[in-house]
């Protein structure tokens, strides 16, 4: 086990897979464990993603990335959405199995000085993951000011649960039950990094950090 975080050189070779099978246990039990090296590992993952799609990854997505969560066992899953003209890029991660998936698909989401659409005639954008055998979709919502998104959150099977959001490190809101309100008040910019705090009474159960970016 690592006694403090693991390199940018000890990542990039676990990512090879030119690892023995100690050091890839050692790595991998490490990174479920430390938030920091966790969301270092995305960030790598993500620009392999992006540099096979011929894309660079911005310097604003790489900080919020490596902005630390919390160093702890509890389920986290990263999601990052880059907003582009005529397409957006969803990948996520998983802290506990260190799964990666990555995406990209074209949507009717204004942007920019595209004024080809009303807000009605755009689609939202959902994103559907399963977290300790809880379905989790949050879907992004086109708002009039496209400057900014609405976010709804809806776990299956129905349970009473807590959401606490977090904006840019400042909590914004808390929906004490998303069972009977599924949709944030909050208007969020589609630049910035968002953490959802998911809980029962007095326990966080897994959290879920959200990261926007408006390309150009």
């Amino acid at each position: 086990m690592y006694a403090k975080h693991l390199n940018e050189n000890e990542l990039s070779t676990y990512l090879t897979g030119k690892v023995a099978a100690s050091v890839r246990s050692n790595v991998e039990a490490h990174l479920k464990i430390c938030g920091d090296c966790f969301q270092n590992y995305m960030h790598m993952r993500e620009a392999i993603f992006l540099q096979k799609g011929g894309e660079k990854i911005s310097a604003r997505l790489k900080t919020a990335l490596i902005e630390k969560i919390r160093e702890t066992k509890i389920s986290h899953i990263s999601i990052l959405v880059r907003f582009l003209k005529d397409t957006v890029t969803v990948v996520s991660g998983d802290q506990d199995s260190l799964q990666f998936q990555g995406l990209k698909a074209t949507y009717a989401f204004r942007s920019g000085d595209d004024y080809s659409k009303s807000p009605s005639q755009e689609d939202p954008i959902s994103i559907t993951r399963i977290v300790d055998g809880r379905e989790v979709t949050l879907t992004l919502h086109p708002l009039a000011q496209r400057e900014k998104v609405g976010l709804s959150l809806r776990v299956q099977p129905n349970e009473t649960l807590a959401a606490t959001v977090f904006f840019d490190g400042e909590e914004c809101e808390t929906i004490r039950d998303i069972s009977t309100q599924a949709m944030l008040k909050t208007e969020l910019p589609k630049q910035g990094a968002l953490v959802i705090r998911f809980s029962h009474r007095t326990e966080t159960l897994f959290t879920i950090a959200l990261n926007l970016e408006a390309g150009s």
